[in-house]
């Protein structure tokens, strides 16, 4: 998976396994849900670490930490998020342990 041991380390996956990592997995618009202007992030990783979501808005230089799991964290999870004017920006996820 092209990620280092210490990463894997931090975000609780398998360095063994190429489908072990912490990653962002989709970001999609609500309105097939019958929520038009909501929209959803979600991301996978491991369970023994703390989980971050974070945004930056553009124009902006510091990030936002929108939702935090502390261990034990579902090994898949999502977050809703009001409206899409409300972030236009970045999203990430990250892993501290």
């Amino acid at each position: 998976d092209k990620v280092d041991n210490r990463s894997e380390y931090v975000a609780d996956t398998d360095p063994n396994y190429e489908y072990s990592y912490l990653g962002m997995e989709e970001l999609g618009d609500m309105a097939k849900y019958g929520a038009p202007g909501m929209w959803y992030v979600t991301w996978f990783g491991g369970t023994g670490a703390t989980q971050y979501v974070d945004y930056l808005p553009f124009g902006s230089e510091e990030w936002e930490t929108l939702a935090t799991n502390a261990p034990p964290t579902p090994d898949w999870d999502y977050l809703i998020i009001t409206t899409r004017t409300e972030r236009v920006g970045f999203f990430r996820v990250r892993a501290e342990r």
